[in-house]
Formats: C-alpha cells, structure tokens, sequence
C-alpha cells in the first residue's frame, strides 16, 4: 500500500478459491488446493514502526479461513508462490496442534491488471482447486466519475482474464470473487460489474460464486465496530468476516463426492514425434525383423521371409535400398510366414503356415481341421506379390486370405514346431525340403501339381545354380557335421568335399553368377565362406574376422556380421545379407555390398519388443537391452540416431542372461560413476545388471549381477543358469570377474520365494526397489561398488515398507532419492486393468516417503483415463507411468475409438498435483503402433535445455517410438 488511510491507491486483497476436478482418490480424497489471489488484504503485515509512527499488524482472512478449514476436518492445502507478509509477519499462532499453511498469491500495492499478467507464471508450479479472489482496491484511478468508471471496466476485462487463466490450468475450478466493501466511489460500480461478470462466467463445471463482504461492512476505523485498521485494511474482527463470508461460499464444494475417472479430453501437446531403430517410421514402411530367408533376383530385388512379424510384413520386397511392398496377407487369420522363398519370372512362391486359431476358424477351402496345422506355399504374383496366383486346388479365401493360392504340402499336429527349410523355383520346376516327412518334393511351378519326390535326412536351404542343378545345404546337428550337396536329376546325392574351418557353422548358403559357393559362418570367425563349386578350402573370406567383435568389440560397422540368417547374389555379383544378432524379440540388419565389397545400400530393423533409455549423463547415448546408439538431436526426425554398437558377446559369456531370459527393456544409471546398464524381462521377473569396461570390452555389456524372485526353471539342456540355490529368491553378483554364474557368488534371503510382484525401480543413486502387489514395498540400497566394478547389494540391508492403503495392487513404482518422493501405481477395488499386463489406472504421490517410514500422507491419487473394452485386448488403459522433471507420463496399451484414443497415446500430467498437461499421438507418418508387450514399456529423460524425451515400445513396426517435447517450445505433431 502506498499511504496509510489513503482512499485511492490501497491493495483491496481478494481470495480466489478454484475446485477443480480433484484426482479421485483411493482411501481417503486428495487434499484440496486452496489459493488466496488478491493484493495486500490478502497478504497481511507484521507489525513496523516507520517515520515515528507505529503500523498496526494485519494478519489477513487467510489466518481465520485456516483455523476454520482445520475445523471442519477437510483435507485442504493452501498453495502459491508467497508464505510470507509484507514488512514481516504478524503472530501466527499455531491452532489444534498444526502450524499456520502460509503460502498465498497476496500481493501489496498490486492492481488486477498486473495479477493477470503474472498469474500464469505463479500458478505453473500448483493448480488449485479453490481459488478466493480480492482485488480491485488498487486499480481505481482519477478524480472525474468517467476515469473512475474506465477503472471500474479495466478491472472487469482483467477479471475475465483471470478466470480464463485459472480455467486453462483447470477446466473444473470453483471461483469465490470476492467484492470490495468500500462505500466510496466507484465500488458500487465495480461490484455490479463483479455480479454482471459472475453471470456471464459461470459454469456447472466451473462456478464462479460471487461473495459480497460490503453488508455490514464499517470503514471508518473511529467508529464502533469498525473492521479496519485504517480505512482499508481488515483489522481481527474484518478478517473474521472476510473468512467467514468465503468458508460459507466455500463450503459446498469441500465435501464433493469423488470425482469419477478422469476423461480423455487434455490437449495434444505440440510434441515431435521421432523414433529410433528402423530406417522407416511404420505406417506406409518399415524394415521387418527377424528375416529367416531371402532370394534375389538377377535385377537385385531382395525378396525375404519371415515366420513371425506383428505388422503383417512377414514377406518384403527390397530394390535399391528402399522397401518396395510386403506381401501382405501372411499375418493372421490363421496365416503365418516362413523360413523359405523363392521365385522365378511369374511368380514368388512364400513358405508359410496355416492354422486355425484353435479351432475357431472353420472352412476346409482355406483353414485345415481342429487339432493341426498346415507348412505349404503360398503363391503370387511377381510382377505385384499382394496379388494371388491361383491355380487348382488351391486353399484360401475365406477372412484375409487369398483365395485359391495356397498349396499344403504337408500337415502335422498343432504342437508340431518347425517350417519347409527350402524353396528354389525355375519357370517350370517348383523344390521343396519337407523335414517333416524328411524329403525332397518337386512340384510342377505352374500347375502346381505334384511331380516327384525323394527321401533326404537332414532338408535344409536349396539354391539352384545358373545351370538349373538343384543344391542344398544340410544343417549340423548331433554328431554331424553340415555338408553342401547337388542333386541329379533323379534326386541322387553328389556331396560337394567341403574342408570347413574349424569352429565354423554354415547356416545359409548362396550360389553367385559366377558359380561360386557362399556359405554363412555363424562361428566365432562370422565370415561369408566363399569355395569353388567343387569343394575344397575357403579359396577367400568376406567380412572381417570375428564379425561384430572384431576390433573394437560390439561396435557396428561395415562387413562386421552379426549372426548371418540369409544371403543371395544378383546377376553382376552385388552380395544382400541379412544379419540377426538380437536375442528376446529379434531385429535385422539387411545391408548389400558390391563385388568389391563395399556398402551400397543398408537397412535396419533393430528393434522389436524393445525400450529404450538414455544415459543421464550424456543423453547423446540412448541404450536398449542389446543395442547402443548414438544421438545428434539437431538431425531431422527419424534420422537422430545412428547404430553404434551391440552389447550381448554370445562367445565370451555365453551364461549372458539376455542369452536365456526373453529380455525387453532397459534402465542406464551412472552408479558410483559408474555406467550401469539394467534389463528387465517382459513380464518383470527378473531384473539383470551389466557393467561396461570400455578399454578392453569396447561396446560390451559385461554380465554383473542378477535379480531372481524364485529358483529359475532350467527350460532347456543348458542348464542355466548354473550353481543357482535350489530354492528361493537370490541375488547374483560376478564376484571373480568373468561373466559367469559361478559357485560361491549367490546371496539368499532365507529360501523362500519373493511375493507375488512385478514393479523393479532402480533409483538416480542405484537402489533397487520392488513393489510387491500386496506384501509392501522393498528397498535395497546399494552398497557401493566392489573390485570387478560391480555394483552390490544385499538381503540384509534391505527394509519392507508397509503396503500403501487404499491400493489393492501396487503393480508399478518410481521414487526420486533427491526429493524423497514415492509414486505408486497399481489398482483398487474399484479401479482394476481389464488386461492381464497393464498397471491400472490409479496412480498416487507420496512425500518424504523414506522420512516418514512410508507412513507419510498421500500428496494426490490421480485415476487416470481408461476403457474397459468387450475382452482384454480391446481395452485401453495405463500400461505403466515414468517420471521425469515436472512431469507425470502415463503410456495406454490399446485404442479407443468412441474416445478418439489412437494407439501410442501417452497422457502427460503435471507431478505437482496431478492435473492434466495433455498427451502425445503417434504422427500420421508412424501410423498405428501395436499393444505394448513389455510391463516397463516407457522411459522418460529430461534433457539439459528442458527438452523431454519420451522413449515408447512399439511391437508393431519394429522400432522405438521418441517424443520429443519442449513445455513452452515448438514441436511437430
């Protein structure tokens, strides 16, 4: 205030309260966030002593509104950016037992105007549910009626301005607007402009309350029964009826009943949509996974094969480095790809599989019968493979197949694992290696009738060299070696004498236009073989030795294979190779090399059933379980990342879990300055812990520790992983160094198995928590990091706090050891997940969780959005939540189209308080994203600059989907 008594110029405070749609809670409500906006009224004085004379104390409404909330036993919150009085504070005393909650939005000497100018900035940090407002005193300006009414109209614009702000935080505020008591001119006026305004403002949502503190009111500080200490400021008996007039304004609105789900109606946020670990972003192309086989035409189209991939791009067609089209109709309703392909001038001719779903589809033109399964062709055109080839006697037609092109060639029962090992087609001449009946069929490439066949033990890949001789390689198995043969004409063996290296293991082979023999070593040396078609010594080598470890081991570069699956040659002699070094989920590098070998073309298709996180401390390295790459953000979407290395080294630590768990995402830590890579499995079973020793391991992910909540199931004649305890839940640690489970180097907690649980966090610092679904929440701090660099922890360090009431489930958990901040996901009896994998929509904040022994009370339960939908794989709901920065992002497994939800939805919220901030949407170039796999589907990182990067799973199209947000800044949807 600018002079004592002065009848112009005074800060009138006013209190706004906002209720908006609290986030429902769980156990008991979330507490109600009250703000008092106003100016000095609002704010209160301590006492001073200035120019010789004495200014009296106020202590503002707030202090009396406060003991009266407290009374009524509401769970309430005064919130803003001040917890202060002008020139000090007065005596606020504490009242049944609890401290004065001081911070307000009062502002001394402030006009409306200049509140609605700051109020967006003050209210970024809390978004209230009750907002009281007093303002007005200051604004009045001038000496003529017309000056003092243009006041009156300034405030009323200002005022709507503050209610649009508060409304934009929360579409659901309640608004207490306060009137201004001075009998002088113009207040009359401007608290008719107040109740004009109120009117027009109102909402059911929102209401905005007019609450008149002028009745009764008395100025004059001489006069008995005054309510001012100097004409404007509320001495106690003004404050009093300021909080009165508001608590019974307010009222109403303090015993809401709870509020139901929130709804899917936050804004898009203008977020760029990017992704990472396919050459293409997905809904028009990307790069398949997994390729099985390919055959390549003299012209240099790559035609590949797979058995499994959830876009439905199981066949590909490849020219020039650029996808041409998928087959198509290769993916459901029964249909699968294969291992096999082949083609000739009319036709491609797809190994593939049909099934019936379990029965459940039932048309013997086009599905076989209940109990089997049928290996077959399936033929198209080559000029456009989408099309169908029929002919006679042909299955399919029926849901999405084509009709007539598919010839069984052989049915077994459902259980029955494998595919057709070969294909090889001239124009008229059709091959197939048939390891089921263990033959070789020769089927008529036109008619597709059967001609003949003869026996061969061991089917394999076939290629047919340039003179039309029919070759096969032979797969290694139990006390055979692999060997290359040649059929005659009669379907007699001619063994090629192949003097293969040692170690080496053949997997695919190629016949080039010269008529040279390329054999894909998937040994330790991962070369392409090249012999001369009768046989003998590798006569040279393509690749360098040791594939992906030679080197700088792990790091990706040319000729450096990894896991060779398919190859072929063209007419002039250009080398396609498909390489597949990933385990759990799979991915493909398929590259093309001309006969001097150098690169001509390269693809990827990285990442499938994968996540994503970037290292804090650099943020340039984004890892997943496998994979490492490199980021330049300044590069256009899509292309920020480049292949830098792969960290599983199958050779030198074959008992690498990610060798034998199906392994999905991946948390970086810096531990003791020390980079730590961490992966989980699909389903949270076990949580894996790798060190990095870049000077003599380069790109590899050495093996350091392992989580198990149960004795592992050894599924397989490996036996891993060995020297486990028989019984119970154990932490591995490498304690010697070397990668290996060894005897000695397993830590128990009494045998028994760990509680039904799912939710691993490992914390900024390291700590590893564990959100049990009913039986608490665990927590292992890390004790430090031992000699091999390994960092450890240990059962008898670790503490169980108390599971959080309310929640049926915890499922998902994130705590932040800077703040001291546990955040929680899971269900309640109400609110469940439909689908067996999601997290459920309730999610709850609690503060100094670790301080209070995990018995500190909820900050906010927020419901999040969520459709149930007729099964669980119809529905749409949270699959988790990460936290990063200010922000909460919620990632939905599944769409909705009645709520305009479209898969790879991330619905974002402040983590203050839990109110909406908007979500991100896949761009319409990414397309349609698939149900999410992994329980821990998404990473959030908060860069330096205070860009977001948003890391989510897509199973679908083979890559990892990046939002890349800017709160404030510029993005591309």
């Amino acid at each position: 205030m600018t002079a004592a008594g002065s009848l112009r110029g005074v800060l009138g405070g006013c209190l706004l309260c906002v209720l908006a749609c609290a986030p429902p809670a769980v156990d008991a409500a979330p507490p109600l966030r009250i703000l008092a906006l106003g100016d000095s009224i609002t704010q209160g004085r301590g006492s001073q002593s200035r120019g010789g004379k004495d200014w009296t104390p106020t202590y503002s409404y707030r202090y009396p509104l406060w003991k009266m909330l407290v009374d009524e036993g509401v769970a309430f919150d005064m919130v803003g950016s001040l917890d202060g009085g002008f020139e000090g504070d007065p005596d606020w005393k504490d009242y049944q037992g609890r401290a004065f909650d001081r911070d307000h939005e009062g502002h001394w000497g402030w006009k409306t105007t200049d509140v609605a100018a700051k109020l967006p900035g003050w209210i970024e940090g809390s978004t209230p549910d009750i907002v009281t407002i007093l303002l007005g005193s200051n604004d009045v300006r001038g000496d003529t009626r017309e000056e003092k009414l243009a006041s009156v109209e300034r405030v009323r614009q200002a005022m709507e301005k503050i209610v649009a702000i508060l409304r934009r935080r929360n579409p659901q505020v309640v608004i207490l607007l306060g009137q201004c008591f001075q009998e002088w001119e113009p207040f009359a006026d401007m608290r008719e402009a107040m109740v004009e305004l109120a009117q027009k403002q109102n909402r059911p949502e929102s209401p905005v309350v007019v609450v008149d503190h002028s009745r009764g009111w008395i100025s004059n500080p001489q006069t008995d029964g005054t309510h001012t200490v100097d004409w404007v400021h509320p001495n106690p008996a003004g404050d009093e009826k300021l909080a009165r007039n508001y608590f019974a304004a307010m009222k109403p609105y303090l015993h809401r009943e709870e509020d139901e789900t929130r709804s899917f109606d936050s804004p898009r946020l203008p977020a760029e949509c990017s992704w990472l670990g396919n050459s293409f972003p997905g809904a028009d192309a990307w790069i398949q996974q997994d390729i099985r086989a390919l055959t390549v035409t003299p012209d240099g189209t790559v035609l590949t094969n797979v058995e499994w991939e959830e876009g439905g791009g199981n066949v590909g067609e490849y020219r020039d480095g650029r996808l041409v089209r998928y087959a198509r109709h290769t993916h459901g309703w029964g249909a699968l790809g294969g291992e096999a392909i082949a083609a000739n001038a009319g036709y491609v001719y797809l190994g593939g599989l049909f099934h019936n779903e379990g029965g459940h589809l039932q048309d013997e033109g086009t599905w076989p019968p209940k109990g089997k399964k049928w290996l077959g062709i399936s033929r198209r055109q080559r000029r456009d493979m989408t099309q169908a080839a029929p002919f006679p006697g042909g299955k399919g037609g029926k849901g999405d197949t084509l009709r007539g092109c598919f010839l069984p060639v052989v049915e077994v029962p459902d259980q029955t694992s494998g595919h057709l090992a070969g294909l090889a087609a001239s124009d008229t001449r059709l091959y197939v290696a048939n390891p089921h009946d263990r033959r070789i069929e020769l089927f008529d490439a036109q008619s597709m009738q059967p001609v003949t066949h003869w026996p061969c033990d061991r089917p394999g890949p076939l290629q047919l060299d340039a003179a039309g001789a029919l070759w096969m390689l032979e797969p290694a198995q139990e006390g055979e070696a692999a060997r290359l043969v040649k059929f005659t004409a009669a379907g007699g063996v001619e063994p090629v004498p192949i003097a293969w290296p040692a170690e080496s293991r053949p997997v695919a082979f190629g016949i080039s236009p010269r008529g040279e023999l390329y054999v894909a070593d998937d040994g330790p040396a991962q070369q392409i073989l090249v012999f001369r078609v009768a046989g003998g010594e590798p006569i040279r080598a393509i690749g360098r030795p040791g594939g992906i470890y030679s080197g700088i081991p792990g790091a990706f570069g040319d000729l450096k294979f990894n896991r060779i699956s398919a190859l072929g040659l063209d007419a002039v002699g250009n080398l396609y190779v498909a390489h597949d070094g990933q385990s759990g989920g799979g991915g493909t590098v398929l590259e093309c090399y001309s006969p001097a070998e150098k690169l001509l073309w390269r693809l990827f298709g990285l990442t499938f059933v994968d996540m994503a996180d970037a290292d804090p401390v650099t943020d340039t390295d984004v890892f997943t379980k496998e994979e490492h790459f490199h980021m330049d953000y300044a590069k256009p979407r899509g292309t920020e990342w480049s292949y830098a290395g792969y960290t599983v080294h199958r050779f030198k630590y074959p008992q690498d879990p990610r060798l034998h768990v199906w392994s999905a995402g991946a948390w970086v830590r810096q531990i003791w300055g020390r980079r730590i890579l961490l992966v989980n499995d699909m389903n949270g079973e076990h949580l894996q812990v790798y060190r990095f020793q870049p000077e003599t391991e380069g790109e590899i992910a050495i093996p350091s520790g392992m989580f198990a909540k149960r004795h592992v199931p050894q599924r397989n004649s490996s036996g891993w992983p060995p020297h486990q305890p028989a019984h119970g839940e154990w932490i591995w640690r490498d304690a010697n160094g070397n990668g290996a489970f060894d005897a000695g180097e397993f830590a128990q907690n009494g045998g028994e198995d760990a509680p039904a649980s799912q939710g691993w966090w490992v914390d900024a610092q390291g700590n590893v928590w564990l959100a049990t679904q009913r039986q608490g929440i665990r927590f292992l701090p890390v004790q430090g990091v031992d000699g091999q660099g390994n960092p450890n922890w240990d059962f008898a360090k670790m503490r169980v706090f108390p599971h959080p009431k309310g929640f049926d489930e915890v499922k998902r958990l994130r705590y932040d050891p800077a703040s001291d901040v546990l955040y929680v996901g899971g269900t309640t009896a109400e609110h469940k997940n439909q689908h067996w994998k999601p997290m459920g929509p309730v999610i709850a904040r609690y503060d100094r969780w670790r301080e209070t022994g995990g018995r500190a009370p909820r900050r906010w339960t927020l419901v999040a959005p969520y459709v149930q939908g007729s099964s669980g794989h119809t529905s749409c709901e949270p699959m988790g939540f990460d936290v990063a920065g200010d922000y909460l992002f919620v990632p939905y497994t599944g769409a909705s189209r009645e709520d305009k939800v479209a898969t790879g939805r991330v619905e974002v919220f402040r983590a203050d308080d839990a109110s909406p901030a908007g979500h991100f949407e896949p761009s319409a170039d990414v397309g349609e994203i698939g149900l999410q796999d992994v329980r821990e589907c998404l990473r959030a990182h908060r860069r330096v600059d205070g860009e977001y990067l948003v890391f989510l799973e897509d199973d679908y199209k083979a890559k990892v989907l990046m939002y890349r947000w800017k709160p404030g800044g510029r993005g591309h949807i």
